[in-house]
């Protein structure tokens, strides 16, 4: 297997985490991450990451984190 280490920039980042076993849920968290987004005019030219937070060979499925991340203005104000 090949890899690549790439250096990113410093991003601020707005995200979404759910608890569970990794799967379609996954993908439904990144969509409702996507529809906040577009409601908030911050889709059209969107960073998204997808980050899995945790091993699942060695954690338990209920206790996996997945973060769905948008990038977001520095002066970007976003409502608790």
């Amino acid at each position: 297997m090949k890899y690549k280490i790439e250096t990113l920039p410093t991003y601020r980042i707005t995200y979404m985490r759910r608890f569970g076993q990794y799967g379609s849920a996954n993908i439904e968290i990144m969509e409702r991450l996507k529809k906040w987004a577009n409601e908030n005019h911050l889709l059209a030219s969107a960073i998204l990451f997808a980050i899995p937070q945790d091993n699942p060979e060695t954690t338990h499925p209920n206790n996996c984190r997945f973060d769905a991340c948008i990038v977001i203005p520095s002066d970007y104000q976003v409502d608790d």
